[in-house]
């Protein structure tokens, strides 16, 4: 594969946590590369007749890298809210709260599996590549931008709004997969 080195022309980004890349990148909010739901809120019992228990995944679950799927909890969620909040096989999830930015891809996910709502579930859109994006995450959390971009001050959420805002440099898809 190809790699950067010196020889490769570069420009300023205007994104502070990584200000210059490759000249052929380009600058694009996640909510133009990604798909991103906020995890279902806790419900501990059922309220219409629909509910079923499902098993759930929530920060704890996800490590660097990876997420586990052994022994989960379980929640009510109605059949809709199933579809909404549901995981399969390559869903990118993402802390919320606590180690803000926490990333990790699930593989063979429970059936019927959600999200508490302490994650983020992130799917590519066209000309996306969700491990890229993971990759991305970790420079992210290694140049400390996620303690400015939540203001730890208080206690640390990465909402929805701020990770769909935020701006990552992007090579086309082939690059990407690189």
């Amino acid at each position: 594969t190809r790699g950067l080195d010196d020889s490769v022309a570069m420009k300023n980004s205007d994104i502070e946590w990584s200000p210059r890349i490759p000249v052929k990148w380009q600058v694009r909010p996640v909510k133009e590369l990604f798909y991103v739901q906020l995890g279902k809120m806790l419900q501990n019992n059922s309220e219409s007749l629909e509910d079923c228990e499902v098993p759930y995944l929530k920060a704890q679950h996800v490590n660097w890298g990876k997420v586990e799927i052994q022994d989960l909890p379980t929640m009510w969620a109605s059949p809709f809210q199933v579809y909404q909040y549901g995981v399969k096989n390559g869903d990118l999830l993402i802390c919320e709260g606590g180690e803000v930015g926490r990333t990790g891809i699930i593989n063979d996910p429970p059936k019927d599996c959600i999200i508490q709502n302490a994650l983020h579930r992130v799917r590519a859109r066209r000309n996306s590549n969700i491990r890229f994006l993971m990759y991305i995450l970790y420079a992210v959390a290694w140049a400390d931008w996620f303690s400015i971009l939540c203001n730890k001050a208080t206690i640390a959420h990465l909402t929805l709004e701020k990770l769909t805002a935020l701006r990552i440099p992007t090579p086309n898809v082939d690059e990407q997969r690189e």
